[in-house]
């Protein structure tokens, strides 16, 4: 590994990687399109171009809660929100029997909103979906206003802010 003092340039952009919160001692400002970063282990801090004084977050791998002030925005076509399904997860799929299923999941709340997509299968037998019963920190029942419904359902969580 090197150490170099001073700046770096790079096809006229100014680009340096700080051990902590750099001051520019010489007066120089970051000209537009210039960077500078701090990996901290909780993600890529950077001040950007022209006398940039703001650090902001590029998030790496986050354990827990990644907060968001303003909107999330998905601007290139093909990309798209993903949720892990599983054991207490936050979404899933579920097959109904006699048109209605319990659904296990430590993650339910009083405040939890919950939506319910129809996958199809049966078109016969199809109703439409309400969520019936739940109880904190251990399940929720999907029901269909048809008790011969065995469609498989996508439920989904989002909780208030």
């Amino acid at each position: 590994m090197a150490t170099i003092t001073g700046k770096i340039t790079i096809n006229n952009v100014w680009a340096c990687t700080f051990a902590s919160d750099p001051s520019v001692s010489d007066g120089t400002v970051a000209p537009t399109g210039s960077f500078g970063s701090v990996n901290d282990g909780t993600g890529l801090w950077v001040k950007i171009g022209a006398g940039d004084t703001a650090w902001t977050i590029i998030p790496s791998v986050i354990a827990g809660i990644m907060s968001i002030a303003g909107s999330l925005k998905l601007t290139t076509v093909g990309t798209g929100l993903f949720i892990k399904q599983g054991t207490n997860a936050t979404a899933g799929l579920a097959t109904l029997i006699g048109g209605t299923l319990v659904v296990s999941t430590n993650k339910v709340t009083t405040l939890t909103g919950i939506k319910l997509t129809g996958q199809g299968g049966n078109i016969l037998n199809l109703g439409s979906y309400s969520v019936t019963a739940r109880v904190d920190g251990t399940s929720f029942t999907i029901a269909s206003s048809n008790i011969l419904d065995t469609n498989t359902v996508y439920w989904e969580f989002t909780e208030p802010a």
